[in-house]
């Protein structure tokens, strides 16, 4: 898809175009960040299975099997926990900052009323090719 777009030497693609490929790429980074490394009480993923099982060979269950993980692989399930929650949160530590920033002057101040959202009609390539790698 690239090389197509690079062969029609165009600069800019479809807002449009982008969402779909965002929509699609969006839903199997969620699945797999929730399957592998969600934490939340109601959920069921790898991450928080392992938690548990440790939690309860610790307990002195005995009939409870579990691998030990190399230091790689346990920083990637950790990884994948942590990026499953910045990915599906929203921290107050934006906020809190951006209030800083305007009040010490070096951002200017927003309406907060009406709420506005920006739809753009185009992204340039650049942007775009980024999602395809």
């Amino acid at each position: 898809m690239v090389e197509r777009l690079d062969n029609e030497k165009v600069d800019r693609v479809s807002n449009d175009v982008y969402s779909e490929m965002m929509d699609k790429t969006s839903s199997i980074q969620n699945y797999v960040l929730n399957i592998i490394g969600d934490a939340q009480k109601i959920s069921i993923s790898y991450y928080k299975y392992r938690k548990q099982a440790e939690r309860l060979i610790k307990a002195g269950v005995d009939d409870i099997t579990l691998s030990t993980l190399d230091d790689v692989l346990e920083s990637h399930l950790n990884e994948f926990n942590r990026l499953r929650y910045w990915q599906n949160h929203i921290p107050e530590s934006l906020l809190t900052s951006e209030v800083s920033l305007i009040d010490e002057g070096k951002l200017l101040s927003r309406s907060k009323n009406p709420i506005e959202v920006y739809y753009y009609n185009y992204v340039s390539l650049e942007y775009f090719k980024e999602i395809l790698y």
